[in-house]
């Protein structure tokens, strides 16, 4: 499942402001011009919330910039917005500055710290031509360095610390698929055993899943207070995720903040992890350091939802046991 609500966007996508005779348009946009094209250029739902933050002038000369927010049941979602400065156009995306790219004779696009990823492009030097796509050097290992990534020492797992396997699962504890997932681990990787080293990491989808972050937490303060208990909160966790997910539904932020909490620390005490060092680890940051910083590592070793499952840094193409088994087997022969 994607960690972005999806919503019916196309980022970077120009529109007019009007597509019907109207009358003359302002000389500058307005966020509510703004709101009422983008209902109908993207067919947002009556029942969703829209809004555009005060627009202030851009970095990018002659384009005022700003957020455009959509509120649906399934959560919200924010984008970057531009307008032009004589209210014609906008675009849903980032402005992204030019800079030298790895390849000679390109540039490439420049991340902002306020702003989604920039796309792959590449610029040829003379502005004539881009490329819409990743660049790969055939010098590097993709595999060696995804690895080089992720953080490997100093962690929980499960299996031998020297085994020559090493399985990462980025996942939410909250997704279903991962439930799925962890429960076909669990039951076939015994045939691998002494060849396995597993680690999990928090990748909570929070835009999908109110308690999925609640649940990252408890099971770093698992691995903080005792490494070897993680395996047993994380399945766990897993068990109960269907009651967990019943008691909060369609709950405001507080109270599905409290039922997570509650059970979560049910299955803390019957994993062995004294209460109120727990409870008191939910809510320090060091504990939400170690779920950012693991949000961070999957950013960086190409997740884009869960569960997504590395071994030896070669991703499986999905969770289902064939392709994770036939992952494991071509690189026990590497």
């Amino acid at each position: 499942m994607n960690r972005r609500l999806a919503v019916a966007l196309v980022s970077l996508a120009a529109a007019f402001l009007t597509t019907e005779a109207t009358p003359a348009r302002a000389s500058s946009p307005t966020p509510d011009a703004i709101v009422r094209h983008v209902r109908k250029a993207f067919s947002l739902s009556p029942l969703w919330e829209v809004k555009v933050s005060n627009l202030k002038p851009a970095a990018m000369p002659g384009f005022l910039a700003g957020t455009l927010t959509i509120q649906a049941p399934q959560g919200s979602q924010a984008q970057p917005l531009l307008a032009s400065a004589d209210g014609k156009w906008y675009f849903v995306g980032a402005a992204y500055a030019l800079e030298p790219s790895p390849i000679s004779g390109f540039k490439t696009l420049k991340a902002n710290t306020d702003s989604p990823p920039p796309p792959d492009l590449s610029v040829s030097s003379d502005g004539r031509f881009a490329i819409l796509g990743t660049p790969q050097n055939l010098d590097i290992d993709p595999d060696a360095d995804r690895v080089s990534k992720m953080k490997l020492t100093g962690v929980p797992f499960a299996g031998p610390a020297d085994a020559p396997l090493t399985l990462v699962e980025y996942s939410d504890m909250q997704c279903p698929h991962c439930k799925r997932a962890h429960d076909i681990l669990k039951e076939n990787l015994g045939a691998y055993k002494g060849k396995v080293r597993r680690i999990f990491k928090n990748y909570p989808l929070t835009n999908l899943h109110p308690w999925a972050y609640r649940a990252a937490l408890g099971l770093a303060c698992a691995g903080k207070l005792s490494p070897a208990s993680v395996p047993a909160f994380e399945s766990g966790v897993f068990d109960r995720q269907e009651d967990i997910s019943a008691a909060t539904a369609n709950k405001p932020p507080t109270i599905v903040a409290a039922e997570a909490d509650k059970a979560l620390k049910a299955i803390a005490a019957k994993t062995g992890l004294a209460a109120e060092k727990f409870a008191r680890c939910l809510e320090s940051p060091e504990a939400k350091s170690l779920v950012e910083a693991d949000i961070a590592e999957g950013d960086r070793v190409g997740v884009s939802g869960t569960p997504s499952i590395f071994i030896n840094g070669r991703k499986t193409r999905g969770y289902e046991w064939p392709e994770v088994k036939a992952v494991l087997d071509a690189m026990s022969l590497r």
